[in-house]
C-alpha cells in the first residue's frame, strides 16, 4: 500500500507519483495499491496505464518507458486516514499488478513521463551549441524563483538587425508548466521549441513574420519539490494572474510585466498556455467567448483550435473544446490575457491518458509542441490572405452546423 504526499505546504493536490522500486524479483505478481488519490473519476478507469523504466532493459535494448499493469481498478478508499489525510474527505485508490522481468533491477514508475527541470536546461543547452537553431532563440532570465531557481524566458525570431522591420512583426506568447504534474505540457513545449528554430520553411516564415516569447516552465520550484499542482508558496500559481505579488509569485508577476512590455511593442495576437488533463481524452484547447459576438466574430475566435484540428486530426479533439469565461478562472492566464486585449487566448489541454482518435506514439507529445507551431503557420496565413481565411472561416461554418445538428441544437 502506497500514500502520496499532498503538495508542500498543503493538505491537498495528491493526483500524480513518480517512485522507485530496487531488487525486484521476476518470479511473483506485484500488485501496488496508491490510497489517497482526490479526484473520483480518473483516466485510469478508460484505459490509463502506469509508466515504467528499467533500468536493465534501458542499458541492453534502449527501450525507455513504457505502459504496464492489468487489473487496473480506480475505486473509493477504504482506509485509515494517516495523520495529512482528512478524514472528512472522500478518498480514491488506484490498482494495479505487473511483473518484472530482469532480477535485481532497479525500476520508476510514474503517472506520466517524467520531465524534471534538468531536462529544460539540457535542452536549451543543447540548442545553444546548435550552430544552426541557435541563430533564432535567445534565452535570458525572466526572474529568480522563491527558492532561487531562474526562471528562462525564451526569444523566438529572425534577428534581421533591423530596428523598423522587427516592429512589424507581432506578437505570440507560450507558456508552460505551471502545475509542475503536468509534465506532458513541457514535451509539447519541447516540440514547439524544436519546430520554432529548425529549418522548416514554415518555421522560417513564421520567424519573419513573429517575436514569439516563451516561458517553458512557470513553476519550476513546484517542480524541484515535486508538486503536483502549487508553487512553493502552496498556491496554484494559475489563479493569481490578474494580482500577483512580486514577492510571494515572482514568476508570475514578472510574466505579466512582460506581457504587458510586450503588447506596447507591438499586436500581441496569440497567448497559450500549455497544461495536462487528467479527466479527458485527446489534446484539446480552453478558449474565451466575447457575450453577443456575431456570428464572424464567434468563428474568429474558434479559429486556431479549427486549424489546430486539421493539422493534427489524430490527436485534436475540436468537439472537446470548451470557449466560455468563468467567474472561477476570472484569475487565470487565459483569461486574464484576454481581457488585457489578446484576442486569441488559450489554454492548450493534453491528456494523461491517449488520443481515442487514432493510434497512440510514444512521441506524440512533442508532435503535439510541432503540430502547435504549424497551426501558427496557418493562422499567419490567415492574417495574409482573405483568400485562404475566407475558405478556413468556411470550413470551420460548417463543421459548426454539422456539429449543432448532431448534438440536436439545430
Amino acid at each position: 500500500m502506497l500514500i502520496l504526499n499532498p503538495d508542500l505546504y498543503s493538505k491537498r493536490h495528491v493526483q500524480w507519483y513518480y517512485f522507485r522500486v530496487s531488487n525486484m524479483e521476476t518470479t511473483p505478481i506485484y500488485t501496488f495499491h496508491i490510497v489517497n488519490f482526490e479526484k473520483s473519476k480518473s483516466l485510469y478507469s478508460k484505459g490509463l496505464q502506469p509508466l515504467l523504466y528499467s533500468e536493465h532493459e534501458a542499458r541492453a535494448t534502449g527501450v525507455g518507458w513504457r505502459r504496464v499493469g492489468w487489473n487496473m481498478s480506480y475505486t473509493q478508499s477504504r482506509v485509515n486516514y494517516p495523520p495529512h489525510m482528512s478524514p472528512l474527505r472522500s478518498y480514491f485508490t488506484l490498482t494495479w499488478s505487473m511483473r518484472f522481468y530482469h532480477h535485481g533491477d532497479t525500476c520508476y514508475l510514474a503517472h506520466c513521463y517524467p520531465y524534471p527541470l534538468s531536462a529544460l536546461y539540457t535542452l536549451l543547452g543543447k540548442i545553444e551549441e546548435d550552430s544552426e537553431r541557435s541563430k533564432y532563440i535567445q534565452r535570458e532570465e525572466l526572474c529568480r524563483t522563491l527558492a532561487g531557481n531562474p526562471c528562462p524566458l525564451l526569444t523566438v525570431t529572425e534577428f534581421t538587425g533591423e530596428e523598423e522591420e522587427g516592429r512589424k512583426k507581432r506578437g505570440v506568447v507560450v507558456t508552460a508548466r505551471v502545475h509542475p504534474g503536468e509534465t506532458n505540457s513541457s514535451w509539447m513545449m519541447e516540440g514547439l521549441i524544436l519546430f520554432l528554430t529548425s529549418n522548416s520553411p514554415h518555421s522560417h516564415a513564421l520567424r519573419k513574420s513573429f517575436v514569439f516569447k516563451l516561458v517553458p516552465m512557470l513553476n519550476p520550484d513546484g517542480v524541484v519539490v515535486g508538486n503536483y499542482r502549487t508553487s512553493l508558496a502552496g498556491v496554484d500559481l494559475n489563479r493569481v494572474f490578474r494580482t500577483p505579488v512580486t514577492a510571494a509569485f515572482p514568476t508570475i508577476f514578472h510574466t505579466k510585466k512582460m506581457m504587458n512590455s510586450f503588447q506596447q511593442e507591438r499586436e500581441v495576437c496569440i497567448y497559450v498556455d500549455l497544461h495536462g488533463h487528467s479527466r479527458k481524452h485527446n489534446v484539446f484547447m480552453y478558449g474565451c467567448h466575447t457575450p453577443k459576438a456575431d456570428h464572424t466574430q464567434f468563428l474568429y475566435e474558434r479559429l486556431l483550435p479549427f486549424l489546430l484540428s486539421e493539422q493534427a486530426a489524430d490527436m485534436f479533439c475540436l468537439e472537446s473544446c470548451k470557449f466560455a469565461v468563468q467567474r472561477c478562472k476570472e484569475s487565470t492566464g487565459r483569461v486574464v490575457t484576454w481581457r488585457s486585449g489578446v484576442p486569441n487566448s488559450f489554454t492548450l489541454e493534453a491528456t494523461f491518458c491517449g488520443s481515442n482518435l487514432g493510434p497512440n506514439r510514444d512521441r506524440d507529445l512533442l508532435r503535439m509542441g510541432s503540430n502547435l507551431g504549424e497551426a501558427f503557420y496557418k493562422f499567419s496565413k490567415c492574417l495574409q490572405s482573405k483568400t485562404y481565411v475566407h475558405t478556413r472561416l468556411s470550413l470551420l461554418r460548417r463543421w459548426h452546423h454539422s456539429a449543432f445538428a448532431k448534438a440536436g441544437k439545430l
